[in-house]
């Protein structure tokens, strides 16, 4: 959508401001296109109204651990829901 579209198209588009608090989770993909996609998401919830609130854990995995270890992944999801 960023790359395909671009932030000023979406811009131009957001018909009303969301205006809500969230947490992105980016999770450990984080790292396509060069670390460029928490970026992405930033500007694309920032021109539709909405603030981000960072966290330590919006880069941490939220799926292969579930192959691993039930409690490991149980711990990791508790702590990024907190």
């Amino acid at each position: 959508l960023y790359e395909d579209v671009g932030i000023e198209k979406i811009r131009k588009n957001v018909v009303k401001s969301l205006k809500l608090k969230v947490e992105r989770h980016v999770g450990c993909h984080a790292r396509i296109h060069g670390n460029r996609l928490p970026n992405y998401f930033d500007e694309i919830l920032s021109v539709t109204g909405v603030e981000i609130i960072d966290t330590p854990y919006d880069k941490t995995c939220c799926g292969l651990l579930l192959y691993l270890s039930d409690q490991l992944h149980l711990y990791l999801r508790e702590l990024v829901l907190k």
